[in-house]
């Protein structure tokens, strides 16, 4: 007796990840390709709870609301944003996504 083939989604951790887990979600829904299971690891997890917890015909919106809510733009002030952003990011966290840990506090 033949089994239905499955197609597993493992998604790593790596909070840029999330932005590109949009786009690649978005590839495979053009695709057809059949996922029928998902999993991850910190932001991969994420993503994987947003595409698992919202009706097919959702998803990619979802995910996209997802990332819009959890950008950070530089603030007005600075002239390297990158630069600002990640400092920015060692000290505060992202407000809409995590904060920093402080070992030993």
């Amino acid at each position: 007796m033949n089994s239905p083939m499955e197609c597993w989604l493992c998604l790593a951790g790596g909070n840029a990840l999330g932005a590109f887990y949009v786009g690649a979600w978005s590839a495979i829904e053009r695709s057809r390709l059949d996922v029928t299971r998902i999993c991850g690891a910190s932001i991969g997890a994420v993503v994987a709870a947003v595409v698992g917890g919202n009706a097919p015909e959702r998803r990619e919106e979802a995910l996209s609301d997802f990332l819009k809510a959890v950008a950070q733009t530089p603030p007005f002030w600075a002239t390297d944003g990158r630069r600002a952003l990640v400092t920015s990011t060692l000290f505060r966290g992202n407000p809409s996504l995590f904060g920093p840990s402080m070992p030993g506090l």
